[in-house]
């Protein structure tokens, strides 16, 4: 039993020391010299040569790696377009050969010799021309019979219909038809082409290519190879002579030093992009029939050893050059970590403290003033006078501030911060010299951020005398605002139109300003009318309909001021919203000393405390948007009046000018039919002498309404005359127009025009009627036609309409 107890406290007391160990090398406050100094590095300097060495190894892997599946992939993109260029050239040939007419009299003749005479010169001459020594002909006569093979021209009258459904199938369906198809040599692309004259078939001619020859033709870099293979099963199609590499699944054509690679991937070819198998990548290009299946394909291999080489030694090499200054550097970082960690933590500190405009704690500094180290007791000095005038890089030479550099009282006498005995005395050494900086910086950082809140409070005008200093979050916000307000301001000045200007509010307003629901009211002064010109969700009108109809109900509008329900939600009867959820604000936009615009929008009542301070920013936008909108309101309504005859309100003959130059070349290129009514009242000048001008003035005016009620919304009416107008009808079946001028002239007609001292009174109307590309190849053409057309219904007796006719026209050119 004594053993035993003895045992289990000799097994206890080996348990507290171990545990004792490990307390004092967990824990650093307790760690001797030599593990503060000695074995604390070499851990940390293992460890970090550790990983770094793993990192580099593995990234060195993976962008070898990397490298070579972009340089395969880059190859077999290449390989991919130089056989679709070589199929696009045998389609080209194809083509060509079937549209060559001594081709196609050979072929209705059936004169092979002459078909000799043209095709071998012209091959000749292509195979020079394209680099393509393995083009070939093969011209056949229906069915599929031979009839002239390039490649065997002793070859003759074999019907090729079982062998070849390709030529069959395009002499069936007269298209061209291609494929890649197992051929003598290996691969080749194949092109068939009929060779047609008068809906006839003559004959099919087959061009073919090497694909071989293609991918061997191909320069590629070293350590790259290229192979092509076809499905064993096609061996039979192989011309007895060729030199192919025969496997357990595939036969091959590639140079000798590619054959050992070609066998070991033979049982495991997947198609896969990029493959890898040992030291060797490769990727393989499938080649299918029209079938869908697998006949072939092209190898493309990479032998990644060299590399590996060359990564190993580079490994080595950044091993020893890593080792001696890496453990130098953890040395000497290590011999001051705790000094430097206990100032940072108490900059740390300060800096949080400064963030929420706290800079009352400072680092302790010795209290060191000229007066004790120069004995100065000249009372008439200025620092005598005042102390606070020595500021350690607060003023002198190396002022952190510009604004206080070289105005040291003492610099006369040193000519330099670093010759004063002061300066010496307070500087010490690197770690004092950072708490008198930033000391010094926090000073400075309190009186920055004082005066920038003070600027940007007097720029935006919020909370106005005010002394607060602005948090870094609340500076970074106002400057980040008026940066978007800066960009916005010179967004809006190139703007063309106001639907611009409006579409910029909307990207501000959702985007800025996180609105969910808005609207923009435009006021119409001449209407009086307020109209939504942006509606995020027209579909939930934020105003009740009253307002539309009269802008005077709108408080904003009527008070030219900012209408918020947050304190009165019963401030404007006409808000269309739920008061439960959301306050409602209205923004008046001042053009000129008038409300232009009304924007409106709901703020959530739970974000309210967040978002309250953006109406501000609001309103400084609209402000810039003020002066841009007035002047485009006035640019509008002065093109509007030079565009506009000024007495029936119909567009005039600049704007006729305008809308052709644009509107011409559209109908061209969508071959729009367009017509033209050139109408003129008939006797107008009786009107003007028997009743006077002002009774012509309205017989115009009621004329011009007529027309706009028989014409569609999307036809042009131009004043072109006096009394005579042009109707554009942008998109017309052909010789349509001439019924809508029948119909106009009928409602002119039977119409009785009302004059101004209340007389009634019956007109007519002449028409003449020309249609685009119908009667003329271009516009104007056309209206000079109408008008032709107009004058012969005048001759005929007025009241008619009379469409444009070629013998109508007796010059001989327009």
């Amino acid at each position: 039993m004594i053993k035993i107890n003895d045992f289990k406290s000799k097994k206890d007391k080996k348990i507290q020391k171990i545990k004792f160990s490990l307390s004092k090398i967990l824990n650093p406050e307790e760690w001797s010299l030599n593990g503060r100094f000695l074995y604390l590095p070499t851990i940390l300097l293992i460890l970090c040569l550790t990983v770094s060495m793993l990192y580099f190894t593995n990234t060195l892997t993976r962008h070898l790696g990397s490298n070579i599946e972009n340089q395969l992939k880059l190859i077999t993109s290449g390989i991919q377009d130089e056989i679709n260029k070589g199929a696009r050239f045998a389609q080209t040939q194809a083509f060509s050969l079937s549209l060559n007419p001594e081709i196609q009299k050979a072929l209705e003749t059936q004169d092979r010799d002459l078909l000799k005479k043209i095709v071998l010169p012209y091959l000749d001459r292509m195979r020079v021309v394209s680099g393509y020594t393995s083009l070939s002909y093969h011209f056949m006569i229906p069915p599929a019979v031979s009839f002239l093979n390039t490649q065997d021209l002793n070859v003759k009258g074999t019907d090729l219909s079982g062998e070849k459904p390709l030529a069959s199938r395009a002499g069936e369906e007269l298209r061209m038809l291609w494929e890649i198809v197992p051929g003598h040599h290996g691969l080749n692309i194949q092109v068939v082409c009929p060779i047609t004259s008068a809906d006839s078939l003559l004959g099919i001619v087959e061009v073919s290519l090497n694909v071989q020859e293609i991918v061997t033709n191909i320069q590629l870099p070293k350590g790259i190879g290229i192979a092509t293979f076809v499905d064993k099963s096609l061996k039979s199609t192989l011309e007895p002579d060729i030199n192919f590499t025969e496997g357990k699944k595939w036969i091959y054509f590639q140079k000798e030093s590619y054959r050992k690679i070609l066998f070991d991937l033979d049982a495991d070819i997947n198609f896969l992009s990029i493959n890898k198998k040992g030291q060797i990548y490769y990727s393989i290009i499938p080649v299918k029939n029209n079938s869908g299946n697998i006949i072939g394909g092209i190898s493309i291999n990479y032998d990644a050893k060299l590399n590996q080489k060359e990564n190993e030694n580079a490994i080595f090499y950044f091993f020893n050059i890593l080792f001696l200054p890496f453990l130098a550097i953890i040395s000497a970082l290590y011999l001051n970590i705790k000094r430097i960690k206990i100032f940072f933590a108490r900059l740390r500190k300060m800096i949080i403290a400064s963030h929420t405009n706290d800079f009352a704690d400072r680092f302790e500094t010795d209290h060191i003033h000229c007066l004790e180290v120069l004995h100065c007791n000249h009372e008439e000095c200025p620092v005598h006078k005042n102390p606070s005038l020595v500021c350690y890089l607060e003023t002198g030479s190396e002022a952190i501030s510009p604004e206080w550099r070289n105005s040291c009282v003492f610099l006369n006498k040193y000519g330099s911060c670093l010759n004063c005995p002061v300066y010496v005395l307070r500087k010490g050494d690197e770690l004092t010299e950072m708490r008198n900086v930033v000391n010094t910086m926090m000073r400075l950082w309190k009186t920055f951020l004082s005066r920038i809140g003070q600027l940007l409070d007097e720029v935006l005008r919020t909370k106005e005398n005010s002394r607060r200093i602005l948090s870094l979050d609340e500076v970074s916000s106002r400057l980040e605002q008026m940066a978007k307000l800066t960009s916005f301001s010179r967004d809006i000045k190139g703007v063309y139109s106001k639907d611009e200007v409006y579409e910029q509010l909307k990207y501000v307003s959702e985007n800025t300003f996180h609105m969910s629901r808005f609207v923009i009211f435009e006021v119409n002064s001449s209407d009086n009318r307020m109209i939504p010109v942006l509606d995020n969700v027209p579909s939930e009108p934020l105003c009740k309909r009253d307002i539309l109809l009269s802008p005077e109900l709108c408080r904003a509008k009527r008070m030219t001021e900012e209408i918020c329900s947050k304190n009165n939600p019963a401030l404007c009867p006409f808000f269309n919203c739920d008061q439960t959820k959301y306050y409602r604000c209205c923004l008046p936009l001042v053009m000129g000393g008038q409300v232009g615009a009304v924007i409106s929008f709901l703020i959530p009542k739970s974000e309210w405390d967040t978002r309250s301070e953006q109406l501000v920013i609001i309103r400084k936008y609209l402000d810039e948007t003020a002066p841009v909108l007035a002047s485009l309101r006035l640019l509008e309504m002065s093109k509007e009046q030079a565009l506009r005859d000024p007495l029936t309100r119909s567009h005039n003959r600049r704007f006729l000018e305008e809308y052709i130059a644009q509107f011409e070349p559209l109908s061209k290129r969508e071959e729009k039919n367009v017509g033209f009514l050139m109408v003129d009242l008939d006797y107008f000048k009786q009107v003007n002498d028997k009743y006077g001008h002002q009774a012509g003035d309205a017989v115009l005016k009621q004329l011009v309404e007529i027309m706009k009620k028989n014409i569609r919304s999307s036809d042009l009416l131009v004043r072109y005359g006096g009394e005579e107008f042009l109707v554009l009808l942008p998109q017309v079946e052909p010789n349509m127009s001439e019924k809508v001028a029948e119909k106009i002239r009928s409602s002119v007609e039977q119409y009785k025009f009302e004059l101004p001292r209340g007389q009634k009174i019956n007109k007519t109307v002449s028409i003449g009627v020309a249609e685009y590309p119908n009667d003329a190849d271009t516009l104007y053409k056309a209206i000079k036609f109408a008008d032709v057309a107009l004058y012969e219904a005048k001759n005929q007796g007025r009241n008619r309409v009379v469409r444009f006719q070629k013998e109508m026209w007796l010059d001989d050119q327009y």
